[in-house]
Parts: structure tokens; sequence; C-alpha cells
């Protein structure tokens, strides 16, 4: 198994930038500049991100953030993911907050919880 692939704790943490931390955990992988993750398995995070915890989350855009949970994923400029499972905020503004396979697309979208919503347009929210 590779570090950041796949779950494993037996993985050393890694930081390769200035001003990064990681507080605990196994696998977790920081490469930009105030780069943070509280703990958790197997997570990534770039310049000026944070993942609080959880396993395999990636924070990839400046200044985005993954609260936690399984797979999820924070790829727009200023995008969270609070939590939930495979969970995807990309466009710049967006957030999902929980639930499972939601994604906010849109620039300042955002999905609530739920399944497989998608806030696809910019400023969309859907209800469902």
């Amino acid at each position: 198994m590779n570090c950041g692939d796949e779950l494993n704790l037996s993985c050393a943490q890694s930081v390769v930038a200035d001003y990064g931390s990681i507080g605990g955990g196994g696998g977790n992988y920081v490469s930009g500049t105030f780069g943070t993750i509280g703990g958790g398995d197997a997570n990534d995070v770039a310049k000026a991100t944070t993942v609080a915890g959880g396993q395999v989350n990636r924070a990839s855009a400046q200044y985005a953030s993954v609260g936690g949970g399984l797979g999820n994923v924070a790829s727009g400029s200023h995008a969270v993911v609070a939590g939930g499972e495979f969970n995807r905020a990309s466009g710049g503004y967006s957030g999902v907050f929980s639930g499972q396979a939601n994604s906010a697309t849109g620039i300042h979208s955002a999905a609530g919880s739920g399944y497989n919503n998608c806030a696809g347009g910019d400023r969309s929210l859907p209800l469902g």
C-alpha cells in the first residue's frame, strides 16, 4: 500500500512544506505551506488548507477545508465539506454539509445533506 492512496495506519506522517502541521493519525500528507491536518488517516492537504480528521479526505485548493468523514474532497477555492462520505465541493466558495455522494460544483453553491444531490448552478441549493 502507498501512503495517501488507501487506508494504512502504518504509514508515516509527511509534512513537505513550510509551516505545515499534522496533529496525529497515520499516513497523512501536507504538501502546501500552512496546510493543516488535525488527525485521521490518509488525509491530504495543499497550501493554506485544512482537514480536521477522518479518512482519505483531501483539501486541494487554497483556503479549502474538510471537517471529517470519509473520501470527501474540497477542491474549489474557499470550498468546504463539513463531513459525510464521498462528498465534493469543487466550485469556488461552495459547500457540502453532510450526507453521501453530494456535490457543489457551482460558484457560491451548497448541497445540504442527503444522497447524490448536486448544486451545479452558480448560487444554487438543491433541497432534496
